[in-house]
């Protein structure tokens, strides 16, 4: 009988190596306990005069049979911690090969993102630069490791760059945007975007994620439409003619959209007083012309263009000639206009002279007919082309 509870004993201590080391330790502990009981047992007299003594085979029997329920539940333990162990080392393997292809997508994300992902300390030393910087500044990741992260950016843009740090260091969280130029490695400025991050109080990171972006044609085009408008404001300041939008609403009205500087000049209102009481109905127009020009615009049913000679009168009670080239945008849903482009030209010097012209042609004509000799004007090709009262006399012309 003690052999068969050894061999039982045996077989549990091998299954007790397959448990983890804090449930195999316990384990091991509980089958030496039970080993030398057994050993007591056997070498003791009371053992040894048992075998002779029924009522003591009968206990003996009875503990063995206890002894046989306690392995059979440690047993049926081993086997649960068994089936545990398993799973869990099955789910570690799941959790490890997903991180593992969590972590090859992260890089490759890095590696083919435009945008330069940056870990910097709250030294200023750079711990980490995607390899977006190979391409985009034409430096080795690796040797930019430890090196002040505003060693390379333009001496012009350096404060700016220290406080917007600054700033990052005092206060955990996203920060806004900052532009500056940054050196290539060929020596050339590179203007630059960027974004940080300040996660100095996260474990995992404990430091200034910055995002940057490279914005050398966006930069480029800006300057370009700075220059633009530099140039479009002195020929504003410098010419007569101005330029204007605007928008038509459902009351048949218009308000102001924009109007250039030269418009003010020539009218002496600015473009915001134009709002409240519309364009070719207000007293800025005058009242000889305005009921032309209305008549015109309510007549458009499609969008077209035009030109106009009308006169404004301005803030000093002057008055003012404009030639007006104007284009309406007509809304096929609305039916009606929904837009008034133009491009005026002030033209008051060149009215006053046709004025003046006239004037003096009036005054020839009136001397003309009314002198006492015959006149009698030609042509470069001899056709006759005015003559007077006295030339009909003496020619029997009709002056009609």
């Amino acid at each position: 009988m003690l052999e068969t509870v050894y061999k039982h004993l045996e077989t549990l201590q091998e299954q007790a190596r397959e448990l983890p080391h804090p449930q195999q330790a316990i384990f091991t502990k509980i089958l030496e306990d039970l080993s030398n009981s057994l050993q007591e047992m056997a070498g003791s007299r009371l053992f040894e005069s048992a075998t002779n003594n029924a009522a003591k085979l009968v206990e003996i029997e009875k503990n063995n049979r206890l002894l046989e329920r306690t392995v059979a539940q440690q047993v049926g333990q081993i086997r649960q911690l068994r089936e545990q162990l398993e799973k869990q080392i099955s789910q570690h393997r799941r959790d490890t090969q997903a991180l593992t292809k969590s972590e090859a997508k992260l890089q490759a994300m890095l590696r083919n993102s435009p945008d330069l992902i940056s870990i910097v300390g709250s030294d200023g030393r750079v711990r980490y630069h995607s390899g977006t910087l190979q391409r985009l500044l034409g430096y080795n990741p690796e040797e930019r490791i430890g090196k002040f992260h505003g060693e390379l950016i333009h001496p012009d843009d350096l404060l700016a760059w220290q406080t917007y740090f600054g700033k990052l260091l005092e206060s955990p969280g996203i920060g806004g945007a900052i532009e500056y130029r940054k050196r290539h490695a060929d020596g050339s400025w590179i203007y630059m975007e960027s974004i940080g991050n300040s996660l100095l109080y996260d474990s995992s990171v404990q430091g200034i994620i910055i995002n940057s972006r490279e914005i050398g044609e966006r930069k480029q085009a800006e300057i370009a439409v700075r220059e633009s408008e530099l140039h479009y404001r002195v020929m504003s300041q410098i010419t007569s003619d101005f330029a204007y939008s605007f928008k038509g609403l459902p009351d048949g009205k218009f308000t102001c959209e924009w109007a250039t500087e030269a418009f003010e000049r020539c009218s002496g209102i600015v473009p915001e007083e134009l709002e409240s009481f519309g364009w070719w109905n207000s007293e800025l127009v005058h009242p000889d012309d305005r009921e032309m020009l209305i008549k015109q615009l309510e007549g458009c049913t499609f969008s077209r263009t035009g030109a106009n000679e009308y006169r404004i009168i301005n803030q000093k009670g002057e008055v003012r000639w404009v030639r007006d080239y104007w284009q309406v945008v007509w809304d096929k849903t609305a039916e009606r206009v929904v837009r008034l482009w133009g491009a005026c030209q002030e033209i008051t010097d060149r009215k006053q002279v046709e004025l003046k012209l006239q004037l003096v042609n009036q005054l020839l004509q009136a001397q003309i007919a009314s002198a006492p000799l015959a006149i009698n004007c030609t042509s470069n090709d001899g056709n006759t082309v005015v003559w007077n009262r006295a030339a009909e006399q003496l020619f029997g012309w009709d002056c009609g």
